[in-house]
């Protein structure tokens, strides 16, 4: 006798494209400070901006938001202007296009008097 069972096998479940999310906040940019050194009454800075959505982004801008009296003196791959204690960097002609998912980065030299405290940072694209 043989025994035969439910038409040999599943159907697979229908496919659907991946689910889709939107850009992250902040224009598809994100940006990260670090202090490279620290010598007492100033220091050097880097900031690494990434580019977090999935297209290329054409120009970008980052403020630095210090909580002390930094003053930046310097900075190479972009430009700056401070007002008070925000610092505002726009990219460099050769820095301003950055595909998705890449980065690129910018420097900076800075006095300060008392505390050196890491400044509030945010990018936007554009």
């Amino acid at each position: 006798m043989t025994v035969t069972s439910g038409g040999g096998g599943t159907t697979p479940p229908p496919t659907s494209p991946p689910p889709t999310t939107p850009p992250p906040s902040g224009g598809g940019c994100s940006a990260a400070f670090t202090d490279s050194s620290d010598w007492g009454s100033g220091f050097t800075g880097s900031v690494a901006v990434k580019n977090n959505g999935s297209a290329g982004i054409n120009g970008w801008t980052v403020k630095l938001t210090f909580p002390g009296n930094q003053t930046v003196t310097s900075l190479w791959n972009g430009s700056y202007t401070q007002s008070g204690n925000t610092v505002t960097v726009k990219n460099a002609s050769n820095n301003g296009s950055i595909g998705a998912g890449a980065g690129t980065s910018f420097g900076f030299n800075a006095d300060y008097s008392g505390g050196n405290g890491a400044p509030a940072v945010s990018c936007t694209a554009g």
